[in-house]
């Protein structure tokens, strides 16, 4: 600024703007940044809370199975103390149903969506009595979506029926 002049000069605004402006978008950044980190935690604690709530619901059906009717790597019919009951993936989602015929796209109750995979591993892998199994062990695969695109994120549990009457563990 010239002595005795009042005012600023031009070369003097266009700095000023300029350092604005760097000082804006370095705040634009940091605000998209944790904008973006809130959406991801987010994401992140409704797949776990899925997975958990579907964890504990498997668990309690299958830890007081005391008969299996059948069964694969994505599906089982068994009977626990509450009744008969089916459950398998249908499509992308777990389906449970009272009875002993699997469930269906149109029949059942879901028990979560967005499965990638399930796969029930049987400890022996192949049993005739219930009393020689040992352990049911999950593996579930839900889809995530996040400003990436697809992912998944995998969850997994080990069941140890326990109405298979042995009371020393798995024959076998």
């Amino acid at each position: 600024m010239k002595k005795g002049s009042k005012g600023f000069t031009l070369i003097e605004m266009i700095v000023v703007l300029v350092l604005v402006g760097i000082l804006s978008a370095i705040a634009g950044i940091g605000l998209v940044q944790g904008v973006q980190g809130y959406i991801f935690a987010r994401e992140n604690a409704e797949i776990s809370q899925k997975a958990q709530i579907v964890m504990a619901r498997l668990s309690g059906e299958l830890q007081e199975v005391s008969i299996i009717y059948s069964y694969s790597s994505t599906s089982i019919v068994f009977k626990n103390t509450y009744g008969d009951y089916a459950l398998a993936k249908v499509g992308s989602e777990i389906r449970i149903i009272e009875g002993q015929t699997a469930p269906t796209a149109s029949t059942g109750d879901v028990l979560v969506d967005g499965v990638n995979s399930l796969t029930l591993t049987y400890d022996p892998s192949t049993f005739s009595d219930i009393k020689t199994l040992a352990t049911i062990r999950v593996d579930l695969v839900l889809n995530r979506t996040d400003s990436s695109g697809v992912s998944t994120a995998s969850f997994t549990t080990q069941i140890n029926p326990r109405n298979t009457g042995n009371y020393n563990g798995p024959k076998g």
